[in-house]
């Protein structure tokens, strides 16, 4: 068996790539809130404020409800209704559990009976701006749906994006009217990525990623939405943003920020290795002060690859490679750590036992050219290692049949 290891460490729906350390679950407390207005008593305030006329306050409750029931069908009536009263219940109730059952039960009933009226109904509370927390954090699953969510709003604009993307879409531009929330921002992002699957270059969605990735209250308190909406970079191809990233590396008010900035940046390599690889070549400040981390980059590339030869090529004969960061290199390439993630919208890279051995064959050979190559006469010594150890994996997967 190759001597490798796909390290698999999950925490709360994320997981991490061994070199880059923990995540740390974003947690929001619950302040119960007595005096929040009802759905119903919200429309009351938004009817009268449309009608300044009406000076009878318990007659505008009355038109309101009266508004309400006669312009909406009964079918969106009950929906709202049900909305309404998932949102009074986890008001009423601070135990998690229960919260968490009743906001799991609207869940199932708008995605499993998907229709017109329930949208509208989403979308009719989503206008009275009324939210409550759920208890609950910011959680993935492997359908880039959410499992759990932070607030009643985050799961209804979850929900919207799963029954109709188009409709979702839509409504991310309200969302991204305001910076209220950086979990529905993420959500919206992903929302408007669903409704165009044809392509990954939407520039709405590189635009707004930058505008989240650059306001500094996210930053200074960043949520697991946040950090989630970092996978849009991967979607998206983004290696423009890298900077933004390594500029979160220098931020000491959060670990898991800078954790979550590796790790996106590593994905961003594996899922497109050549622009994002280049793009560190072309600014060499970049992780300059952090050698280990940007040697464990340019271990991902693959040198059967004529591209990203060149680039690791490039990489190892610039003349401000250190010892450190050399021998570093020399004991991760091939690199084969893995992230194992649930993510709003990316897949995970694999490697087969087969492929594994292939890559190493190849990073042998290449080697073996480089040790010879006048261009590395310092690397001599990092090279030797590198190569002792490769015909020691090659060695291990024959003797596996591979």
């Amino acid at each position: 068996m190759l001597h490798k290891r796909i390290t698999i460490a999950a925490i709360s729906g994320l997981a991490l790539i061994i070199m880059t350390g923990v995540w740390f679950e974003f947690s929001r407390g619950f302040d119960d809130q007595p005096q929040t207005p009802t759905a119903a008593e919200r429309l009351a305030v938004q009817e009268s404020d449309n009608h300044p006329d009406k000076v009878d306050t318990i007659q505008k409750l009355g038109e309101a409800a009266h508004a309400t029931e006669s312009e909406i069908n009964h079918s969106q009536q009950q929906r709202f209704n049900l909305i309404n009263e998932t949102y009074e219940n986890i008001i009423a109730h601070s135990n998690q559990e229960v919260r968490h059952d009743f906001i799991n039960s609207l869940r199932k009933k708008l995605i499993s009976e998907p229709s017109n009226e329930n949208d509208q109904a989403i979308l009719q509370f989503l206008g009275l701006g009324l939210d409550v927390e759920t208890g609950s954090g910011f959680h993935v699953d492997k359908r880039g749906f959410l499992s759990v969510s932070p607030t009643l709003r985050v799961t209804l604009i979850d929900v919207l994006g799963i029954v109709n993307p188009e409709l979702a879409a839509d409504y991310a531009d309200q969302v991204f009217a305001t910076k209220n929330s950086a979990d529905e921002w993420a959500i919206s992002l992903r929302n408007v990525a669903w409704n165009y699957p044809e392509t990954r270059d939407i520039p709405l969605l590189k635009e707004k990623l930058l505008a989240a990735l650059t306001h500094d209250p996210w930053l200074e308190n960043p949520s697991a939405g946040f950090l989630h909406s970092f996978d849009l970079a991967v979607y998206t191809q983004s290696s423009s943003l890298i900077p933004e990233f390594t500029a979160m590396l220098e931020r000491d008010n959060s670990s898991k920020l800078s954790h979550a900035a590796i790790m996106v940046m590593d994905k961003m390599i594996l899922d497109n290795p050549t622009p994002s690889l280049n793009f560190f070549l072309e600014n060499p400040g970049l992780l300059a002060d952090r050698p280990h981390t940007r040697a464990g980059f340019f271990s991902r590339a693959d040198v059967s690859d004529s591209r990203q030869e060149k680039l690791i090529e490039n990489y190892l004969a610039q003349p401000n490679l250190s010892t450190e960061e050399a021998e570093t290199f020399a004991k991760l390439f091939p690199n084969f750590n893995l992230i194992i993630s649930n993510n709003l919208l990316t897949e995970n890279h694999t490697y087969t036992l087969s492929e594994m051995a292939q890559i190493d064959r190849a990073s042998l050979e290449q080697a073996e050219d480089w040790l010879t190559d006048s261009r590395y006469p310092h690397l001599i010594p990092q090279l030797e290692l590198l190569i002792d150890r490769l015909h020691d994996n090659i060695s291990s997967a024959e003797r596996g049949g591979y």
